[in-house]
């Protein structure tokens, strides 16, 4: 076929590009090994009933006892159920209360005083930290809310330094749903 083309016309029959072979691998078995865990746990985590959800506390000591450090224990246990590629909680710098103002700083003591007051009472209130404005929440699924506020026992990880406070154990109450 092509020596006739080129015998009738004299040029030189166009070559056709070659056709390039579709990859026949799906876009998931090339994930990294990281990738898929991360995948598999997102799985896992939606297949669980979710809640929005915020994690608050409060410090509260007078002067005299008051030490940063205990603050630091209380971020240190949002870190323990923390992963680094999964995610995690971590404090939310607008609720901290440290007021530094290089222009008003004459009112620092004040603005500081009304921050905490104000984030205090919001505490007992129940509010977000930032009422009326939205605050930050997350979702969180029925299994990480059971590790967040069920300790283990201190048979599993025995605290030192830090003394238990015993509670009477009840029974399930009788009008529980089942289903």
């Amino acid at each position: 076929m092509e020596m006739i083309h080129i015998l009738a016309t004299g040029e030189e029959m166009p070559k056709s590009e070659p056709k390039e072979e579709k990859e026949l691998i799906p876009p998931e078995m090339k994930l990294t090994p990281g990738e898929r865990e991360i995948v598999s746990a997102v799985e896992a985590k939606l297949a669980k009933f979710g809640y929005l959800c915020t994690v608050r506390f409060v410090y509260l000591a007078k002067k005299e006892v008051f030490l940063k450090p205990r603050v630091k224990i209380a971020f240190s246990f949002f870190k323990e159920v923390s992963t680094e590629n999964l995610g995690g909680l971590k404090p939310w710098s607008k609720t901290m209360t440290k007021i530094k103002s290089p222009v008003w700083w004459f009112l620092d003591n004040r603005r500081l005083y009304l921050r905490k007051r104000r984030m205090f009472r919001y505490y007992t209130k129940r509010l977000p930290p930032l009422f009326p404005r939205a605050g930050k929440t997350f979702v969180l699924n029925t299994e990480e809310l059971a590790t967040l506020y069920h300790f283990p026992g201190a048979e599993a990880v025995p605290a030192l330094g830090v003394s238990r406070i015993e509670t009477k154990k009840k029974g399930v109450p009788s009008n529980l749903p089942t289903e």
